[in-house]
């Protein structure tokens, strides 16, 4: 399992094995989940996909395909 897939497996909260892991993560002082967040936003692949609109997405997507 690779980190990112347990990350989304921690954030699912339809997985219960996971629901200790959850309360620490969203605590106040729990800088983490932000620090993750700001290095993917700061990172220039982030730039470019955050940049894209899901409008934006889904128009390349549709032009992709024909």
């Amino acid at each position: 399992m690779s980190p990112f897939d347990l990350l989304i497996d921690i954030l699912d909260e339809s997985k219960p094995e996971y629901s200790a892991y959850r309360p620490k993560l969203y605590e106040e002082n729990n800088k983490k989940l932000d620090m993750i967040l700001d290095h993917i936003a700061g990172a220039e692949a982030g730039k470019r996909i955050a940049a894209i609109t899901p409008s934006q997405q889904q128009k390349q997507q549709t032009e992709g395909t024909q």
